[in-house]
This record gives structure tokens, C-alpha cells and sequence, in this order.
């Protein structure tokens, strides 16, 4: 409910009485905040901002503040780990995903990258391997 008995209007927020009914207080939803100059209005928190270095620590490479929560996405070149938060190398070579020539090129997986090399036959030239 986000309007208590008294007609106040939470914002954000269900309005809730404490044990005896005597009190009627707006209860922010998962990841909002009370705002700073109004309790029944409720804000979104960004996980993802300085002052709340928990977050940020939690996730390897970037933070992304959704509402409710935060995201943790990875840099190109590494994919996001199961848990969520932690990145691993992508291996192009073994995935595919690589634009060496089948025929001409091999692919040399990188940390965080991959380079092509010619093949053995091949001589690399200003427009590729030949």
C-alpha cells in the first residue's frame, strides 16, 4: 500500500505502522533511499557512485546502476564469470570469434585481445598474409 491511513503518500515506498498501529512510516523498496529532505519520498540508489565503495569493489571492471541494483559488465575482450562480478579472458581463437583468414592466418589468443599470424607458407604483407 503507498498511502497510509493518515492520506500520506509514499513515494517509491509502502507505508507501514509499527507493532502497536501508533505510527504510520513509508518503507523505501529494494533499492531506493530515503531522500534527504523527505521521508516519504523515496530515491533510487546508484550502487555504482564513489560514495558507496562497496559496490564498486564488488565488480572488476564497470559498474551499470539499474533500479533496483547494479549490473557489473566487463571491458571487450573478457567475459563476465558466473558469479556475476568477476571477468575472465575471452579466448577469440577458441570461441570463433576472431577475423584471422581460415586459410592464411592462425589465431594467437591475447589477455583481453588476439592477434593473427600467417600460416606456415605464408609471408605477411602490407594487405595481409600471402
Amino acid at each position: 500500500n503507498n498511502t497510509c491511513s493518515n492520506g500520506t503518500q509514499c513515494i517509491n515506498a509502502t507505508c507501514y505502522a509499527n507493532n502497536n498501529g501508533t505510527e504510520e512510516k513509508c518503507m523505501c523498496w529494494k533499492g531506493y533511499k530515503h531522500d534527504d529532505n523527505n521521508d516519504t519520498v523515496c530515491v533510487p540508489i546508484n550502487e555504482c557512485t564513489t560514495d558507496i565503495d562497496a559496490y564498486i569493489e564488488y565488480c572488476d571492471d564497470d559498474c551499470v546502476d539499474i533500479t533496483p541494483g547494479y549490473d557489473c559488465t566487463c571491458h571487450y575482450g573478457y567475459l563476465l564469470n558466473d558469479d556475476l562480478r568477476t571477468c575472465s579472458d575471452l579466448d577469440e581463437c577458441e570461441t570463433g570469434t576472431h577475423n584471422c583468414s581460415q586459410e592464411s592466418e592462425l589465431c594467437v589468443n591475447e589477455i583481453g585481445d588476439f592477434q593473427c599470424i600467417c600460416s606456415d607458407g605464408y609471408l605477411n604483407t602490407s594487405t595481409g598474409c600471402k
